[in-house]
């Protein structure tokens, strides 16, 4: 099965191409077409609404089956009105450089006392040739809770900045060097495992959804 990912970050679709490696389904870039993106105004209220844009707009835009993937980061101790959600990489209004998301959030771990507590919630959305659409969102294609620390690792994964900033719980081992190890489940088990049950259904014709209830505030 030949299934479309309209991004434009490198490491994010090699990241999925591995992910998905053992499954009969052959991701396609938009350079592999020769397609250029279209614009897609990302204000759903989560990430499975900006999800699920993306994929219809890609689908359109390709008319081939369509994966669209949005992340929003939640950081515990922080008022909701201060969560980045889904503006990960925009703040006051600028999209930031990998140095410059490195820089804001190591700072802000700082801030914190040192490390801050974090996840990402994963919204998934993808759409057959015929337009049929299944769905997900919640623990089980998102990131267990992770620190981000104020001291960065010195090495860098281009299109992944917070890797060099997150740390596994309870270890002190960063995130950019699981992927250096096992690039597959280089960001936790859950959520490679998860991404790899939703796509070997959705190649099987199964558009069940997944949508898992998930506390969003990270005060409790």
């Amino acid at each position: 099965m030949k299934l479309f990912y309209g991004t434009t970050n490198a490491s994010k679709f090699r990241h999925m191409q591995t992910i998905l490696a053992d499954l009969p389904i052959q991701l396609v870039s938009p350079a592999e077409l020769g397609l250029s993106l279209p614009t897609v105004e990302e204000n759903g209220a989560t990430p499975l609404e900006n999800a699920e844009k993306k994929a219809l707009a890609y689908w359109k835009a390709s008319g081939m089956a369509c994966l669209g993937l949005d992340s929003g980061l939640y950081i515990q101790g922080l008022p909701d009105d201060l969560q980045p959600g889904l503006f990960v990489r925009r703040v006051g209004g600028k999209e930031l450089t990998d140095e410059e998301f490195i820089h804001h959030y190591s700072a802000l771990a700082r801030q914190m006392g040192g490390r801050a507590k974090a996840r990402f919630v994963n919204g998934l959305c993808a759409v057959d040739k015929d337009g049929q659409i299944k769905r997900a969102m919640g623990p089980g294609i998102s990131t267990d809770w992770f620190w981000i620390v104020e001291k960065p690792h010195p090495l860098r994964v281009e299109g992944f900045p917070m890797d060099s900033i997150a740390v596994y719980p309870g270890t002190s081992r960063y995130w950019v060097e699981g992927d250096l190890e096992d690039a597959q489940q280089a960001k936790g088990v859950g959520p490679a495992e998860g991404f790899r049950r939703f796509f070997t259904e959705f190649a099987a014709g199964d558009y069940r959804p997944h949508l898992e209830e998930l506390v969003w505030t990270t005060t409790k």
